[in-house]
């Protein structure tokens, strides 16, 4: 009775860490998408709004980016619970104020980025009351076009400083350097979206 009792609780804890596998497989796969699209985004729609738009067109940018992508990734993945938004310690909009986790997790990144280790999306599993929730961190880094916004003030043209001043007095988003983190991509999957897609994936096969 206790060997069929101790087979049965292998077999239990092999279908958990199975189901917990296939989980962090689709929810990477998600963030990949992610990922990509934001960088699509940075790629045709920053570079477009800055050379028409100047620091107006980069400040429209970020403003509308939690909006974007949330409706992109709500019409990826067919779901409407799905969150993404920016999230930084060194934040020129007080919106895009990181929680203490966010913050650990930044700064664990920042770390690791001057000793020159890989950095990876970092998955965070939040708990509230019956709803489980998959947290994955996206790093930002500063590229060398950035620093007319966040470098230093032989880098961003005056004008530039007057409009960041006027607008954010208590802004932290500069002296940076190119390969600085500068933020993160905060997406938040509930943990019923990720099971309905394995369903329905092993549904097709």
């Amino acid at each position: 009775m206790k060997k069929l009792s101790s087979i049965i609780l292998v077999i239990l804890l092999l279908q958990i860490n199975f189901s917990w596998a296939q989980n962090l497989v689709v929810s990477h796969e998600i963030t990949f998408w992610l990922k990509y699209r934001y960088l699509k985004l940075e790629k045709e729609t920053l570079k477009t709004l800055i050379e028409s738009k100047g620091f107006e067109g980069a400040r429209l940018f970020f403003h509308e980016l939690n909006r974007w992508l949330t409706f992109d990734i709500r019409e990826y993945l067919h779901d409407w619970n799905t969150k993404v938004h920016l999230v930084s310690i060194n934040y020129r909009n007080p919106s895009h104020y990181a929680d203490k986790i966010s913050q650990k997790i930044l700064i664990s990144y920042q770390e690791n980025l001057e000793k020159k280790q890989k950095i990876k999306p970092v998955l965070i599993v939040q708990k509230n009351k019956d709803k489980t929730i998959y947290r994955y961190l996206i790093p930002i880094y500063v590229k060398k076009d950035c620093l007319k916004c966040h470098g230093n003030n032989y880098e961003i043209p005056f004008s530039y400083q007057v409009k960041i001043k006027n607008l954010y007095p208590n802004d932290k988003a500069i002296n940076l350097k190119q390969g600085d983190i500068i933020a993160a991509l905060s997406i938040e999957i509930p943990a019923d979206t990720i099971d309905y897609l394995l369903s329905a994936q092993n549904y097709s096969q």
